[in-house]
């Protein structure tokens, strides 16, 4: 299988065929019989810890991302991106942490996230909202990866960072 490259949207795993990139950015990916036409976007700005050094996030596949320990570090505190709870309007329980703006510059947006996506969960845990981060944060170092599940434009997708420490 050939390395996606860094100007292409990925696949979200529900619709994943064959994979076409066109000098102009535009993806094409083969869903069943019909095929879906991905819009590319502009790269995110990188994302940069408190002096601007550049941390590493990068993308190696659709759904698998390589940072450094740095970012994991930045994640819950930075204020670049806008998050709140995200609240199941039949039940009235908190069922996720939403995406309300990617700041310039975010180490969320650098990690691939959107305005408007629903993190779930993070290595299995529930995100309700950013009291439980320690815990996770633990998980994360212990184990080296960190595995996201959210939803995005009614689609729940699953992503693992491979946390290395640069």
């Amino acid at each position: 299988m050939r390395p996606i490259p860094d100007d292409v949207e990925p696949v979200p795993q529900q619709a994943r065929g064959t994979t076409l990139a066109d000098g102009g950015g535009i993806a094409l990916a083969d869903a069943g019989a019909r095929f879906v036409e991905l819009q590319h976007t502009d790269r995110p700005a990188a994302c940069m810890d408190a002096r601007h050094h550049v941390l590493r996030v990068q993308q190696i596949a659709s759904d698998r991302w390589v940072i450094g320990r740095g970012v994991v570090d930045l994640v819950r505190t930075e204020r670049k991106a806008q998050m709140s709870q995200q609240i199941d309007a039949v039940t009235g329980h908190v069922v996720g942490l939403s995406v309300d703006d990617i700041g310039d510059g975010s180490c969320l947006g650098a990690m691939g996230f959107r305005t408007g996506d629903v993190l779930r969960t993070l290595n299995g845990r529930d995100l309700v909202d950013w009291s439980s981060y320690g815990v996770i944060y633990q998980s994360i170092m212990k184990d080296g990866n960190a595995v996201v599940r959210f939803d995005r434009a009614g689609h729940t997708l699953t992503v693992l960072y491979e946390v290395r420490n640069e």
